[in-house]
């Protein structure tokens, strides 16, 4: 009767504890890409430029180079760091939809990134997560919160590809 007591408080233990819980997953994941995160934030939608160093301007763009704090100076460093952050695929959506020749934000010109002056909202998560589900396992869902002007809830959806889990969506 004593052995049956003590694996029952064994297993209340462990289940309290959350000994194998997806939160805890979730958390060390966002954790682990965090400031590689916020760094491709920052130079997707805040960035510091150069503004001594023009690398275009015409009648309707001006290109700068970032500041050199950020170490991105070429097309693919910014594919790089947004590697270690994104999936395959949301890398490639990114870089359709930031990089490129007309209308975009960022352009390679003679071999140094450029980018034009705007600045736009970035998603900056909170730590630890509301909620985790996990779907499989290759992917996770995380509800956590965000904070800028109002601070509302974010789903981000984490996705295990062969470098590890990255960032698939945040919505």
């Amino acid at each position: 009767m004593m052995k049956k007591i003590f694996w029952l408080l064994v297993s209340v233990a462990l289940f309290l504890t959350g000994c194998g819980n997806k939160s805890s997953q979730a958390d060390d994941v966002l954790t682990g890409l965090y400031d590689d995160y916020c760094k491709a934030e920052e130079i997707l939608f805040h960035a510091d430029l150069d503004m001594e160093q023009k690398l275009l301007e015409d009648d309707i763009y001006t290109f700068y180079a970032l500041s050199p704090e950020y170490e991105c100076e070429t097309v693919s460093q910014l594919e790089e760091l947004l590697e270690k952050v994104y999936t395959k695929e949301k890398v490639k959506q990114l870089l359709e939809t930031y990089v490129g020749d007309e209308g975009q934000i960022f352009k390679e010109i003679d071999g140094k990134l450029g980018r034009m002056p705007a600045d736009a909202p970035g998603t900056y998560f909170e730590l630890p997560a509301e909620e985790t589900e996990k779907v499989n396992e290759k992917e996770i869902k995380v509800k956590t919160k965000v904070e800028d002007d109002t601070v509302y809830s974010v789903e981000i959806r984490l996705q295990k590809e062969d470098t590890g889990w990255r960032i698939s969506e945040i919505f």
